[in-house]
């Protein structure tokens, strides 16, 4: 990792625990090194092999497989020829999130009224997805944050198609929880969780001078700002606990009096910087109504305050705005992804040592291999990458691996009829026919200059 210090930068801070890694450091710049039980070799063998669905979302299948396993593409023409490894493969299905989606259609469309003119309930997630095959699948549920949402490590209860059930977890990690073995049918489903989020406003400050007032009327209490300065007024409300990797819906019912529109601003920022803001300008309705959107933080360490607006106007009754029921809430946008229980570990997964030659060719060692098997090599996927097999004294060996998309983005083939141990090397085949072509312009360039040379001497005589 590369940690440039030598400029400010509204990225997160490294973990302390690179501190105390290994470590390169030149000026102002350092370089970590991450251990090398962390990632994987440029080729490595694969171990599990999964399909997974739907393709748009499947790389959140990524997260929580193993470092050796590998994500085939479904609609891969080669690897769905190859009916030995489909037999094998297990299937992954990601689950669609209804706050996320909620949370995503209200960031990336038009703004219009009528997704804020309403109050979104956040008592409960619900996951829906689509098994293609009678099975057993392990739910895998993304652990970030559960607890603030009043959910257990331990298991969890929900509905699942109308039905109340418990979930139980085998395995937790920092980043998810592995429940036990749940049976699915073929077909639709969805998945209910209730959540307990905690509301993150509590008391306010006031910034310029009006009047702010709590008043009763009709057995509620709200907020009244009434504004007759020649500058925005605001009611401001920090939010608290505030974590920048998360989302954030804020609502509130309001009652235009008379005056300008109402307005809610988000302010993002640290004690130097202003980092974000936004500014929703509400509908001047002088009857309640309740209004909600959503706020996508920087990624940065800062603060958050929501700040209801009495705007300024030239008329000279002002503006009289009156506020009530403005919470803020964390969205829950953890994944949920099944993951088929099959026995999916027969392919071999022999050991491999590679070597860089140069940037367009590899050597490998392979040992210990049980047919069938494949290779995965980490570049972009090409058809011009081309694999090559030697046994171990050199000979090549006809075999015709099968070249197929991994992992999204990544090489592999699929071998079978390879000896124990042998030798592959991995080159690009543009840059052989570009070695030829150099080889086969300096042959004719020597040609023509002895051609010349050889008539120059016999001019001369």
């Amino acid at each position: 990792i590369f940690e440039k210090r030598d400029q400010e930068s509204l990225s997160p801070k490294l973990p302390s625990f690179f501190a105390s890694g290994q470590s390169k450091t030149f000026g102002s710049w350092v370089f970590h090194k991450i251990p090398d039980d962390d990632f994987l070799g440029m080729i490595s063998s694969a171990q599990n092999v999964y399909f997974g669905y739907p393709k748009d979302n499947s790389a959140k299948i990524l997260q929580i497989i193993g470092k050796n396993d590998v994500l085939l593409n479904p609609d891969d023409t080669v690897g769905r020829t190859i009916s030995e490894m489909v037999d094998k493969a297990g299937v992954a299905v990601v689950s669609q999130n209804s706050q996320a989606n909620d949370l995503y259609d209200f960031l990336y469309t038009p703004s219009i009224l009528s997704n804020r003119l309403s109050l979104r309930n956040l008592s409960f997630v619900e996951y829906s997805f689509e098994i293609l095959k009678d099975g057993i699948y392990k739910p895998v549920l993304e652990r970030y944050k559960l607890e603030e949402f009043g959910l257990s490590t331990r298991s969890v209860s929900l509905t699942l198609d109308g039905e109340p059930v418990e979930w139980f977890s085998e395995e937790v990690t920092d980043s998810y929880i592995r429940f036990g073995r749940q049976s699915f049918k073929k077909g639709k489903h969805v998945v209910k969780i209730a959540l307990n989020s905690k509301d993150l406003v509590r008391e306010y400050k006031i910034e310029g001078e009006g009047q702010f007032t709590e008043e009763e009327a009709s057995g509620k209490n709200y907020l009244s700002i009434f504004n007759k300065s020649q500058q925005d007024i605001f009611a401001s409300f920090p939010v608290s606990s505030f974590d920048p990797m998360s989302s954030y819906i804020i609502q509130f019912g309001y009652q235009q009096i008379y005056g300008n529109n109402a307005q809610v601003l988000m302010s993002q920022g640290t004690s130097q910087t202003l980092v974000k803001s936004i500014i929703e300008r509400l509908p001047n309705y002088p009857e309640w109504n309740y209004f909600s959107f959503y706020f996508d933080p920087v990624k940065t360490q800062s603060t958050l305050s929501v700040k209801l607006a009495a705007p300024w106007t030239k008329d000279p009754l002002g503006t009289k705005v009156r506020y009530d029921d403005l919470s803020v809430h964390k969205v829950f946008k953890n994944d949920l992804i099944l993951v088929e229980e099959k026995n999916v570990t027969e392919i071999s997964s022999p050991k491999v040592r590679f070597e860089k030659k140069s940037p367009v060719m590899y050597e490998a060692e392979v040992s210990g291999t049980k047919d069938p098997h494949i290779l995965v090599f980490s570049e972009n996927y090409s058809p011009i990458w081309v694999i090559s097999l030697q046994d171990s004294s050199g000979g090549e060996l006809q075999l015709k691996p099968l070249h197929f998309s991994a992992n999204l983005y990544a090489n592999a083939w699929y071998i079978e009829g390879a000896p124990e141990n042998y030798r592959v090397r991995i080159y690009y085949k543009r840059q052989t026919l570009f070695n030829i072509g150099v080889f086969l312009t300096v042959v004719s360039g020597l040609a023509v200059v002895a051609l010349t040379w050889k008539r120059f001497l016999k001019n001369s005589h």
